[in-house]
């Protein structure tokens, strides 16, 4: 369990690491200055998402995911908007530790576009649909990868279970064979 996890682990942290260099490339990119607020804002962002994964306790990681959108939600509407294209990766992530089915995490997704400002609705809303694909492909390909590893380990425990039992039947068919022998000797020599 622990290896998928950590694999799946480097598929998101890879897919957040590309939407934050996104962000960081069209803030420079835009008309909107660059302070030490949000200078501020990104390394703290930064450190929140890093500790999601330094962190591995069930209990832990949901306040810290939890942390993590608030600083991107207060960022975005207080420093600059276009912070808030990382929010679906995020809420996404905290999402899918509570709802199973994932076609239901994207309506939530998708809320805060309504709130989002007029010039940035396309961004977001395309970021949100590719951050619910890409992360529900992902999801699925994790659990489908850990059921062939347990159908594998099943095979493998009745094979090796199978290979002692056949084992044992070789050994009987062996003595079995030698009492046969005996008892022919035996005969043979009872005739003489």
């Amino acid at each position: 369990m622990s290896e998928r996890r950590n694999y799946a682990e480097l598929w998101v942290i890879g897919f957040k690491s590309m939407l934050f260099l996104y962000v960081i490339s069209q803030s420079y990119a835009s008309d909107l200055a660059i302070t030490p607020w949000y200078i501020l804002v990104v390394l703290l962002y930064l450190s929140v998402n890093v500790s999601v994964y330094i962190f591995k306790s069930r209990s832990i990681q949901p306040y810290l995911m939890l942390l993590a959108i608030l600083v991107v939600a207060a960022s975005s509407f207080y420093i600059h908007p276009l912070l808030l294209i990382l929010l679906p990766v995020n809420l996404y992530e905290l999402l899918s530790l509570y709802v199973r089915r994932s076609w239901m995490i994207l309506i939530p997704l998708l809320v805060p576009a309504l709130i989002v400002p007029q010039g940035f609705v396309m961004t977001y809303v395309s970021t949100s649909v590719l951050s619910y694909i890409y992360l529900t492909m992902l999801r699925t390909f994790v659990n489908r990868a850990a059921s062939y590893q347990e159908q594998n380990e099943q095979m493998h425990r009745e094979l090796d279970r199978l290979t002692q039992r056949l084992s044992e039947n070789n050994e009987y068919i062996r003595q079995f064979e030698y009492m046969f022998k005996l008892e022919e000797r035996n005969r043979l020599s009872g005739n003489s």
